[in-house]
């Protein structure tokens, strides 16, 4: 069973990363997970609701989703409400942010203090591609979340935790 890609792969599709299509494209084409294209309604804090544009599956690997959020700005302290209103739905998930213009994007890994419970949401860790970001170590990691045909939405999960492991 193949579980990896090469990153070399992923990083031509990274420098031309600017529309949902070749976000769908690396998913879909380079790391197998299959096409999904549904437009989600999210009961996101008041705080951030004005700052989300919208949100949808772009992607999945059964139970695990693929979502994109599109937000006024990219910042932590909204990407973090968003993060936790969407974790509420879909447990098992990478989410990527981006913004209007859609010329930076964050992938953003879960990440759940106790076990994979929508209460256990504490942070998260992500990987920024961008026209100034150095994208060989970002093609690399996600190069790791790789889904292989049958694999369980844990199993993806842990995968997607080593992949943004920053330690490793």
């Amino acid at each position: 069973m193949v579980s990896t890609t090469d990153w070399r792969r992923i990083l031509p599709v990274l420098q031309d990363l600017n529309d949902i299509e070749t976000l769908r494209r690396l998913f879909i084409d380079e790391l197998n997970y299959d096409y999904e294209n549904q437009d989600l309604v999210i009961e996101y804090p008041e705080s951030i609701r004005e700052a989300i544009h919208s949100t949808k599956i772009i992607a999945e690997k059964g139970a695990f989703k693929i979502v994109l959020c599109n937000i006024e700005t990219l910042l932590k302290g909204i990407e973090l409400h968003a993060v936790k209103a969407i974790s509420r739905y879909y447990l098992y998930n990478l989410i990527v942010f981006t913004n209007p213009k859609s010329d930076e994007f964050h992938f953003v890994n879960t990440k759940y203090i106790g076990g994979i419970r929508p209460n256990n949401v504490r942070g998260f860790r992500r990987i920024t591609v961008g026209k100034t970001e150095r994208l060989r170590t970002a093609a690399d990691r996600l190069a790791r979340i790789f889904a292989p045909e049958g694999i369980a939405p844990s199993a993806l999960m842990a995968q997607c935790e080593d992949a943004f492991d920053v330690e490793a």
